[in-house]
């Protein structure tokens, strides 16, 4: 959620006016995090990585999705080159800092592309960034599962917020995100074999459900130190989970800036617009994946499985004799065990989320046919 990276970086940020934001983003570049390495520290980094892939060629295998194959390392499934060596190096160099802040969520569950933190890559197909030489406080995204994480960052008290999307939507932002980079020479992943190999969680830094799993026990047992998100709520409700995230981090926004439009000019400055047609998105590069930057910006919706033609929810529906389509769904937290349902829908190409919508926002179970036509267009 592009949003969320800037009511970090301002409530982070000591009495910084809102349209200082994208400035102080700027003062943090490529150039001063890969620092000149002597030829000795050099050596010793390149027999480090060799040592990496050493243990990666004796890992487990299984189908890539953008590269060749993927490797299994303590329970999770990660690309070889671009993310596996990076988690390794992290683990055994990176230290925390008491005033870090962490965005994390499974990939393409949240934009990361805009956190000036992307453009430190531990990986050794570039410079290998150094994060000591940033500034506090420092802001860093990752796809890390918990349990793979650092010690320095588990046992540091310093926030993690952690963000989750819907399965469905995330399984077709994956394939379509995968579709822009992977190699021309790689068989292309069909649909079918993606949503199997997503299912048994063989998907990079995956499996989902280990991966949101894990944070969400631990900020079950660290609620001061972990806050955990829905991208879905995110999206419904920006205002109030920007005042969510700021608490979160220390950095409450004053009854001033409330008052002022600050949160509100927030969301404008971050629009998904706005920040993917800036000239660096539209044609910036990214060499870790030899590919232009703009491919990581793609609109995150809620209702991306229901709307894909081969998942549309309508395309299984049996006709009525009159030969029209009549379509219903029901949900259900298993939380709360609260549950909505809609039945009859003959005009509504998203029965699941009016489910979802009868469940969270009416003292109904179920409506069917007029009366859920008439609460679908209220």
């Amino acid at each position: 959620m592009v949003f969320l990276t800037s009511f970090i970086q301002y409530s982070v940020a000591t009495d910084r006016p809102v349209q200082h934001i994208l400035m102080a983003e700027a003062l943090i570049t490529a150039a001063k995090c890969f620092v000149p390495k002597s030829k000795e520290e050099e050596e010793e980094i390149e027999r480090i990585y060799n040592s990496y892939r050493n243990i990666i060629a004796t890992l487990p295998k299984n189908r890539g999705w953008a590269t060749q194959h993927l490797c299994q390392y303590q329970g999770f499934w990660f690309q070889p080159m671009v993310g596996l060596e990076g988690i390794m190096w992290m683990q055994q160099h990176f230290i925390s800092r008491p005033t870090d802040v962490y965005l994390i969520s499974s990939p393409k569950s949240v934009s990361m592309s805009v956190f000036p933190s992307r453009i430190l890559t531990f990986s050794r197909t570039t410079p290998i960034a150094d994060p000591e030489v940033l500034p506090s406080p420092r802001i860093f995204a990752t796809h890390t599962p918990f349990t793979l994480l650092p010690d320095s960052i588990q046992k540091s008290s310093c926030p993690i917020v952690y963000i989750c999307r819907n399965p469905k939507d995330v399984l077709v932002s994956l394939c379509q995100f995968v579709m822009k980079v992977k190699p021309k020479d790689l068989l292309p992943l069909s649909l079918e074999d993606a949503f199997e190999m997503f299912c048994e969680g063989i998907s990079p830094c995956g499996s989902y459900w280990d991966h949101v799993l894990g944070y969400w026990k631990a900020s079950l047992e660290f609620p001061s130190k972990i806050l955990f998100l829905k991208y879905e709520d995110m999206k419904e409700e920006p205002l109030l989970n920007i005042k969510r995230v700021a608490e979160f981090v220390g950095r409450p926004f004053s009854l001033e800036e409330e008052e002022n439009g600050t949160v509100q000019e927030i969301l404008k400055l971050r629009s998904f617009e706005k920040m993917k047609n800036l000239e660096v998105n539209k044609n910036g590069f990214y060499p870790v994946r030899n590919t232009k930057n703009d491919v990581f910006f793609r609109e995150g919706k809620v209702r991306e499985l229901e709307n894909h033609p081969n998942f549309n929810a309508g395309r299984g529906s049996v006709l009525t004799t009159k030969g029209t389509v009549e379509i219903e769904a029901c949900i259900m937290d298993g939380k709360t065990k609260r549950c909505g349902a809609v039945s009859g829908l003959t005009t509504v190409i998203n029965p699941i989320s009016l489910a979802r919508l009868v469940m969270e926002k009416t003292p109904h179970i179920y409506l069917a046919f007029d009366g859920a036509e008439d609460f679908a267009r209220e």
